[in-house]
């Protein structure tokens, strides 16, 4: 049988212990990572066609977190991870700047 006073330091261990713990899970911090983009070709279209581009295909998040799109510059527009742009204007060369976000940051 053991007695109160070495219950009462059985139990303050197990406290102390808990407490520790729940110190450690809350100083494991997770850290989240930006989204990834690779590479996107240069795309060559004749005036009045359409240009479809999947983002998907070229960005993804490496901590598996849904990504949202959003058109910064140029023209086109963008539909969930679809960017489309009927090609009009002058020919030559234009830029798009695109913004993936994984909700967790940029």
């Amino acid at each position: 049988m053991s007695s109160p006073s070495r219950r009462c330091l059985r139990e303050n261990n197990l406290a102390l212990a808990l407490v520790l713990l729940v110190m450690i899970i809350a100083s494991c911090v997770f850290v989240n990572r930006l989204p990834v983009w690779s590479a996107i070709e240069d795309f060559a279209r004749n005036i009045g066609s359409l240009l479809e581009i999947d983002l998907t295909d070229y960005c993804s998040d490496p901590d598996s977190d849904e990504l949202s799109f959003s058109l910064v510059g140029g023209p086109g527009s963008i539909n969930g991870s679809n960017c489309s742009w009927t090609v009009s204007g002058a020919i030559g060369t234009r830029e798009v700047e695109i913004e993936a976000s994984d909700g967790e940051g940029k």
